[in-house]
């Protein structure tokens, strides 16, 4: 927050559990403070573990409102599962160690 201050920006805090998503016709919309969020310029979020599934569902809604954004929701889901986590490194062809994805303790 300092760091913008000192460039002349002017940033707000919004704690993740209070924003509020809203979707009618075409409209997409998040609330704070229930005050439209739609003249963000842009957002750097920082979602903790515990809100991983509303922080996809908040950075999909600015993604419809076409708000730039630091973090993709596809960003959290890789960052928040090893798995593919070490799938995004492979594809941009960096090494891994051999790694091995069972759907059961019982099969290992």
């Amino acid at each position: 927050m300092r760091a913008l201050k000192e460039k002349h920006a002017e940033p707000i805090y919004l704690r993740t559990p209070e924003v509020h998503l809203s979707l009618e016709g075409k409209t997409a919309d998040a609330l704070y403070d229930k005050r439209s969020l739609k003249d963000l310029d842009a957002v750097i979020p920082r979602i903790g573990r515990s809100l991983t599934q509303l922080g996809i569902m908040i950075l999909k809604q600015f993604q419809l409102m076409k708000i730039p954004s630091t973090l993709s929701m596809e960003g959290l889901l890789i960052a928040r599962n090893k798995y593919l986590a070490l799938q995004a490194l492979h594809a941009a062809g960096i090494r891994i160690p051999e790694s091995v994805l069972i759907a059961s303790r019982n099969r290992a």
